[in-house]
This record gives structure tokens, C-alpha cells and sequence, in this order.
């Protein structure tokens, strides 16, 4: 695997005011990964599946993700990039590869 993300889940907290904040914690660091984009056509078919899915992100470590998870992850030119996670899947049932199929977040 030639990336790694940090694997981060939404918790919700109160402010002073009694408002409720979103706040992202990191469950997992560093977790290895790749990051591929999707093509036009795969793009069009979870389109008809009606889910947003742009990249697909593949780790050979099992990490109990969720769509309630995001992906926080820097690219080679330093930049840090947000997926939302839309759903995944155990593609060998042994959880040595998981698929997960995700939406970038615009910055």
C-alpha cells in the first residue's frame, strides 16, 4: 500500500452556549492504503445506484469502517484531502482486503 490515511469519526459535543458542535476525532492513524480515483463510466454507474462515489480507496487493514467515518488524507504535494465515507466492503470475507468507495470533500 503506497498511502495512509487517518481513519477520523464524527462526534458531536456541546458548546458553552448549549449549541451542539461537530468535532472529527482520529480513531486510526496512518492507516495503509491506496487512493484511485474513479473513471467517468464507474462514476455514472454508482450514479445509478444513487450513491456520490468518486474515489475507491483500497487497505489491507480491517478497521471496522463506517459511512459514519471520514478519511483525512495528504497527497504527495502536501496537500490534505477529506473523503466521506459511503460504504465498504470485505472483498476476500478473511478481512485482508477492504474496499472502501468514498466522496471527496470539497476544501
Amino acid at each position: 500500500m503506497i498511502h495512509k490515511v487517518d481513519v477520523e469519526r464524527k462526534t458531536v459535543t456541546q458548546d458553552a452556549s448549549g449549541g451542539k458542535v461537530d468535532s472529527w476525532t482520529a480513531r486510526v492513524r496512518g492507516m495503509p492504503c491506496r487512493v484511485e480515483p474513479l473513471s467517468s463510466d464507474k462514476i455514472i454507474n454508482f450514479d445509478k445506484l444513487g450513491m456520490q462515489v468518486t474515489h475507491v480507496i483500497y487497505s489491507n487493514v480491517f478497521q471496522g469502517i463506517t459511512d459514519l467515518d471520514r478519511l483525512k488524507f495528504v497527497d504527495a504535494s502536501g496537500q490534505t484531502r477529506y473523503f466521506e465515507v459511503r460504504g465498504c466492503k470485505d472483498v476476500d470475507e478473511w478481512r485482508r482486503l477492504t474496499q472502501i468507495w468514498a466522496k471527496e470533500l470539497p476544501t
